[in-house]
């Protein structure tokens, strides 16, 4: 049993009605929108899953032509602003304060007049992390033992496998 044509549903083909606007070059995207006095923001993240905040020089962001403000966690802090609250009834930092948690955490944020000059902004923030380092993937983070059986072993016997599978 099927759904007849014209009154549609599952199984039936719909006609879109932006199609045509997008088609002829009409389509309006989010990055066409100019409001008056807007300002872009660009944030800065972590390249590293845990570490500890340093210092941030934000210095050479503000000599940017362009920059309005360069925010961090301490600035956020020191205007009890530095947690919000989520979806699921808890809090988030909004910009990592004292160290980070995650690779990809926001560190600062970089407001410019231009999304050209927030970008650039961003990358003239220099972030001191201390007791960083990065993994060069799983066999080099865990030691040799996770690499595999030895190299010329035939039986796979309890004394070839990696630590923790006995």
């Amino acid at each position: 049993m099927s759904t007849p044509q014209e009154l549609g549903g599952l199984g039936c083909s719909v006609k879109r009605k932006e199609d045509a606007r997008f088609i002829r070059g009409q389509g309006r995207y989010v990055d066409d929108v100019k409001l008056p006095n807007m300002v872009y923001l660009e944030l800065v993240r972590s390249p590293f899953a845990h570490a500890r905040i340093g210092s941030i020089d934000t210095s050479a962001a503000l000599e940017i032509p362009g920059v309005l403000a360069v925010i961090t966690g301490e600035d956020l802090a020191a205007a009890n602003l530095s947690w919000m609250p989520t979806l699921s009834h808890d809090q988030q930092m909004v910009l990592a304060t004292g160290k980070v948690l995650f690779q990809g955490q926001e560190v600062a944020a970089v407001v410019g007049e231009t999304r050209f000059a927030a970008a650039d902004g961003a990358a003239a923030v220099r972030i001191d992390y201390e007791g960083a380092s990065r993994s060069r993937g799983p066999p080099h983070g865990f030691g040799r033992q996770c690499a595999g059986p030895p190299r010329g072993s035939r039986g796979k016997d309890e004394s070839h496998l990696p630590l923790g599978i006995r």
